[in-house]
């Protein structure tokens, strides 16, 4: 059983499914035949189904704490990467429509759709279109066909409602049991550069190659904050897999001893949650040698050190489970959305799931 929860937080919601189309079944969002991976919590609220990543107490921390880093930029982390929706019918069509909201970061939306489990399309909208209404064809018409969609990396899309042509429903479906999978870090992996399509990100597909369920905690902008780190990692009952890549916002905030201090300090906090839980601690990948903070002058690639000395203490000290992996064994300068970015661009972060397959593939 997925660990998502759908709940009702307002007393009038207000949906249109086109009722009077004769044409149509309308298929409410929280409909028993659609499943959902790679989130915790749906929400109901008047412009639709909304989808979180993390839950409303992350989400509400209090600016006015940002001092302490116990804040996180919410508007994107509110956005659905690696979320997907899973549901089977025989309909010959299928009519989605999704709105973001205003006051919601909408940076495009690309959703990637599979269908029995191969590649069918991807479905594009521009930054300045909020209301998305799209149809998907059946590769079998009259057949059960199993769905999958990939929500978009950098926006909010609400569901509002599925249409199927007249006299089809949704197939009873079992969700898949596979290993959770969860990736923590910054916009290298929520996927800036990967034109806010989730199915693009490295983390998705990578648990697309190990047949995991990614639940992606990267969030753009994001640094070491140990009460937000506390707070995502509790809520998950079991995990199999974690990557930890993060550094590069540090790297303009912190001296390279507190990074270190904090980095270990956040080891620790996931490890009261999850003792036994396989951790891959990813260095700073390959980006330009002379690139630093405006604020703290240090090199970002200083910041691999205290990385590799956390982890291998750890291990000294017994810590089986922890891993380490070098971030320049990833990707080369070329795997930049633009040089001298940071960001990966779409070859580079499938360069980076091919890299890192194989040596997390090896440790499971």
């Amino acid at each position: 059983m997925k660990a998502y929860l759908i709940t009702t937080i307002t007393s009038s919601v207000l949906f249109f499914w086109g009722g009077s189309e004769a044409f149509a079944e309308n298929i409410s969002p929280d409909d028993p035949g659609i499943y959902y991976e790679g989130v915790n919590h749906i929400t109901q609220e008047p412009e639709g189904f909304r989808y979180s990543r993390f839950t409303e107490e992350v989400y509400q921390l209090s600016p006015a704490r940002a001092s302490k880093g116990e804040t996180v930029a919410m508007k994107k982390a509110q956005t659905t990467a690696c979320v997907k929706m899973v549901f089977k019918t025989k309909s010959p069509v299928i009519t989605l429509t999704f709105e973001t909201p205003e006051g919601y970061d909408h940076r495009g939306a690309n959703f990637g759709v599979y269908q029995n489990g191969q590649w069918w399309k991807s479905i594009d909208f521009s930054s300045k279109k909020r209301k998305m209404e799209w149809m998907i064809e059946s590769i079998n018409p009259g057949e059960a066909v199993r769905y999958t969609i990939a929500f978009p990396s950098w926006s909010n899309p609400f569901l509002q409602g599925m249409k199927l042509e007249q006299g089809y429903q949704l197939d009873a479906i079992t969700p898949s049991k596979k290993k959770v999978y969860v990736a923590y870090g910054d916009s290298v992996s929520h996927g800036t550069g990967q034109k806010s399509a989730s199915y693009l990100t490295w983390p998705y597909q990578l648990a697309e190659k190990l047949d995991y369920e990614v639940h992606s905690l990267a969030v753009g902008g994001a640094s070491i904050k140990l009460p937000v780190v506390e707070k995502m990692f509790k809520e998950f009952e079991k995990i199999d897999l974690i990557t930890i890549y993060i550094g590069i916002n540090d790297s303009g905030r912190k001296s390279l001893q507190q990074f270190g201090e904090e980095y270990d300090q956040m080891l620790s906090l996931i490890r009261k949650s999850h003792p036994a839980t396989k951790i891959f601690c990813i260095t700073i990948h390959s980006i330009p040698e002379d690139k630093s903070s405006r604020l703290t002058k240090i090199k970002m690639i200083d910041f691999r050190k205290p990385v590799a000395e956390v982890v291998e203490l750890r291990q000294k000290k017994g810590d089986g489970n922890l891993f380490l992996i070098d971030g320049r064994s990833l990707t080369t300068l070329e795997d930049a959305m633009n040089p001298g970015n940071v960001h990966l661009s779409v070859d580079g972060a499938k360069h980076w799931s091919e890299k890192l397959y194989p040596q997390i593939k090896d440790e499971l």
